[in-house]
């Protein structure tokens, strides 16, 4: 698969800024805003090492969002002042970006009244509905121009926010928000499995594999040999796994299995190879044009994130147990960026079918051009907050 450049972030903003008043605050609306506010957040977080940030949004399923030391997420139902103090008291945040609609008044006035600049992001004309209010109160309306920027993701939001009194020179009107994976630039040397593998048999990856999936991987894997003899399959192996496992369950579908380590011989009768959990999962998926999101074939699983795959190339194919990450995947589905299985079969079948560089090479240019879509526009918010928290 032919190479293409990768925009990176800023570099580190060095811009002095307080340790004790350092926090911004980002709320997902939501629930189509938590991919744009999680990449924000990891933009913002990337652009200065003594920033950290408060991640909120409204519904009721808690969310994983560990994705940086330095975040910290909760959930918001209740709008009360006691609610913003309570926040403000915690976190101290200086500025506050909401993303999305249902606009809480108490919040946001109790916010205005404490200093806190805030910018309002409105992705279409329904978002900015709420639960609690009908669209054109007073106090919706109210709240709504005590932003002191706003953001308009389409011309129905930015005509709807006229409506509710904003003055229309504020309003700035731009397309979608990135949903995407921050790429971290590194000057290190490839590690040996990149070294050694990158160039050797085609090959084919499956990443976050959870115990019932194994089975099914190996399964495609002996169907996959029947047509391509030399093709591998990588499985990045998690902590919790037990390489012994995996060799014993490859062993009994005759699969010779190997754990990677430097220097192993990587003859024509080895059918697998597991990856230590110690390398670097950017490493892995340089590894092979194909790559399986695992804890995706059965109900049991809870998905995966695809942005950093699709970031990094990788022609993705996934089950239908997707869990959060739904309208992610939906996302990448539509622009032609993924491929969907439903069983071992339908997994050799497309993985065979991928292998093709032009057909792998299509699929993840696709992936490619969604997650890099509104990189300016996330830029902007980035760059605004910090430049909020300094001022």
């Amino acid at each position: 698969m032919s190479k293409r450049p990768i925009t990176m972030p800023d570099e580190q903003s060095d811009s002095p800024i307080d340790e004790k008043q350092n926090c911004i605050w980002l709320h997902a609306a939501n629930r189509e805003m938590l991919g744009a506010t999680t990449h924000l957040a990891q933009q913002i977080l990337h652009k200065h090492q003594k920033v950290t940030v408060l991640l909120t949004y409204t519904w009721g399923t808690k969310h994983q969002l560990n994705l940086h030391p330095r975040l910290s997420s909760q959930i918001v139902t209740n709008d009360s002042g006691s609610t913003a103090r309570s926040l403000l008291q915690r976190f101290n945040a200086k500025s506050l970006i909401w993303l999305g609609g249902d606009v809480m008044p108490k919040i946001i006035s109790d916010l205005h009244k404490e200093g806190c600049k805030m910018t309002l992001v409105a992705d279409a004309a329904e978002a900015l509905k709420t639960r609690r209010f009908t669209l054109f109160t007073p106090a919706i309306a109210k709240a709504v121009r005590l932003f002191s920027t706003y953001y308009a993701l389409d011309a129905k939001a930015a005509t709807l926010l006229a409506r509710l009194g904003v003055v229309a020179s504020k309003i700035k009107i731009n397309g979608p928000l990135q949903q995407g994976y921050v790429l971290v630039e590194t000057r290190e040397e490839d590690p040996p499995i990149v070294k050694e593998l990158v160039s050797g048999r085609p090959a084919w990856l499956a990443v976050n594999v959870m115990d019932r999936e194994l089975t099914a991987v190996l399964q495609a894997q002996r169907v996959v040999m029947r047509q391509a003899h030399r093709m591998l399959l990588l499985i990045a192996l998690c902590p919790s796994d037990e390489a012994d496992q995996i060799l014993a369950l490859a062993q009994g579908l005759d699969l010779n299995a190997a754990l990677w380590q430097t220097g192993l011989e990587i003859g024509q009768n080895l059918d697998v190879i597991m990856i230590p959990a110690q390398i670097d999962p950017t490493s892995c998926f340089r590894l092979a044009p194909l790559c399986f999101l695992g804890q995706s074939l059965f109900e049991t699983g809870q998905g995966q994130s695809p942005y950093q795959a699709a970031a990094l190339g990788a022609a993705i194919i996934v089950g239908p147990f997707v869990g959060a990450h739904t309208a992610d995947y939906d996302r990448l589905d539509e622009a032609g960026g993924l491929r969907r299985v439903n069983d071992p079969n339908e997994l050799a079948t497309a993985v065979l079918q991928m292998s093709g560089p032009e057909q792998a090479a299509q699929t993840s240019l696709a992936a490619w051009t969604v997650v890099s879509q509104g990189a300016e526009v996330t830029d902007a918010l980035a760059a605004l907050a910090l430049d909020q928290l300094g001022s």
